[in-house]
């Protein structure tokens, strides 16, 4: 038998939190245990203890135990933080602007008499249909204005910062070892929004005789979202490199993504280490299609590129079904190629 189980105590902004987990052989592991301070009206957590670390496309992942200030947007979950649909006018009376992206109601908007602006208002990713209808305190409609635009989540607001830094010691394999603190660690990583069409990123990974970094860019074009990164790195003298781009689209009819990742011979961070076989190229494609009101299917591409094992192709299929309300089914098959 195996089990799990987490405990966490709450007083005002704060919290404790352990858990603890039973292996097959009987031993019991202590999982991940912290003490969190948070700050909701920033959207800022201080965590003392561990924490799973992740970063971008060339970046590492892993557990590190120590202390970690990042920012949190889901502490405040009305927060809005990519760039949303802007909108400026003026009433005579008291009135109500209704709000539709795609035909469907999205807000609503009760306006005092004057000047009004309506800033970051939020609708679906993807391509959008805007209608302003607006209705005065005597019933009166009319519509304001008609836009077509397209909106993404992978950018920030302009002026608004998302960051996450991590020090500590790396502790490694969680699942078996209640103290595996070993090597000393750093992760940060800082994004920024420029303006509603641009957001930059920069990160910075360390640890003994290890440094890895570089800078990252999303940006959105007339038609979906573009999403750059590049990086370096030296590893006990090793040098190397990397970099990544990636696209993506959604409308009504269907979201398609394709994203291609390159990593020279010595690229290393805080996951990889120089000597270590990658993909040299990795590359992915996806596309989801609602094929009708209640089933959509998702097909997926892979491709990865070693020296060591050679090309490795990865195809996989997806479907899901609402079935009622509260039941969903999912469907999947996957086949691999090696040559």
């Amino acid at each position: 038998i195996d089990a799990f189980g987490e405990v966490g105590i709450t007083i005002k902004n704060t919290l404790i939190y352990n858990s603890l987990s039973r292996t097959l052989n009987g031993d019991v592991v202590r999982g991940l245990s912290n003490f969190t301070i948070n700050d909701r009206e920033r959207n800022v957590r201080t965590l003392i203890g561990d924490r799973l670390v992740n970063s971008d496309a060339l970046g590492g992942s892993f557990t590190v135990g120590g202390l970690s200030y990042f920012r949190d947007f889901g502490m405040d979950p009305y927060f809005i933080r990519n760039p949303g649909l802007n909108y400026s006018g003026a009433v005579a009376t008291p009135s109500t602007l209704d709000v539709y992206s795609n035909g469907r109601l999205v807000r609503r908007i009760s306006l005092p008499p004057g000047q009004f602006q309506l800033n970051d208002l939020p609708v679906p990713a993807g391509t959008n249909n805007a209608r302003f209808v607006l209705r005065d305190a005597f019933g009166r409609e009319r519509e304001l204005s008609s836009q077509f635009f397209y909106f993404t989540s992978g950018l920030l607001k302009p002026g608004l910062h998302d960051f996450s830094y991590n020090i500590g010691a790396r502790r490694d394999d969680l699942a078996n070892k209640s103290w595996g603190y070993e090597t000393p660690i750093f992760l940060g990583q800082h994004r920024y929004g420029c303006s509603d069409l641009l957001t930059s990123g920069i990160r910075l990974e360390g640890s003994r005789r290890l440094v890895s970094g570089g800078p990252s860019l999303s940006l959105l074009l007339p038609v979906g979202e573009l999403e750059i990164a590049s990086a370096a790195s030296s590893d006990r003298g090793r040098n190397g490199g990397a970099s990544y781009l990636g696209y993506s689209y959604i409308n009504g009819l269907f979201s398609f993504g394709t994203s291609i990742k390159f990593q020279s011979e010595q690229y290393a961070n805080t996951s990889l280490e120089w000597n270590k076989d990658r993909f040299w190229i990795a590359s992915g494609t996806y596309l989801a299609v609602p094929v009708t009101d209640v089933t959509t299917l998702n097909l997926r591409y892979a491709l990865g590129v070693s020296r060591q094992d050679g090309r490795e192709h990865r195809f996989q299929l997806f479907t899901s079904t609402r079935l009622h309300k509260n039941l969903t089914l999912f469907t999947g098959a996957s086949y691999e190629l090696l040559n």
